[in-house]
């Protein structure tokens, strides 16, 4: 008789998987992101120190930010109505959802009264 095991999941193939180990999806994605941060901070350190601007994109697509995040730009990357609905990060490499922008999508849809 087989015992059943703990501490496992079954993962997408029907194998079996131990808890917090990370699937080939997760590592790949996690080794993305650290080579276009990798590259974002390569690319201000090779300006002259008074040109860095520590934002800006990599690969002229991924927006990247590494200034200290203020109230005005947080407020505006998460909560700006009439923005687009992914902005860029805070702080880091990447994208954001707008929730503000969701909201006022959601809202405006038809047959949807005031919440």
């Amino acid at each position: 008789m087989q015992l059943m095991k703990t501490g496992t999941d079954m993962d997408s193939t029907g194998g079996e998987t131990a808890h917090g180990k990370r699937s080939l999806l997760q590592n790949l994605t996690t080794t993305v992101a650290i080579g276009f941060a990798g590259a974002a901070i390569l690319k201000d350190i090779r300006q002259s120190t008074g040109h860095r601007l520590l934002h800006g994109e990599v690969a002229g697509l991924i927006p990247y930010d590494f200034r200290r995040p203020s109230v005005r730009r947080i407020r505006k990357r998460f909560w700006d109505p009439s923005g687009p609905m992914l902005t860029p990060q805070v702080f880091g490499v990447g994208w954001t959802v707008n929730l503000g922008a969701m909201a006022a999508r959601v809202k405006s849809r038809p047959g949807r009264g005031a919440v």
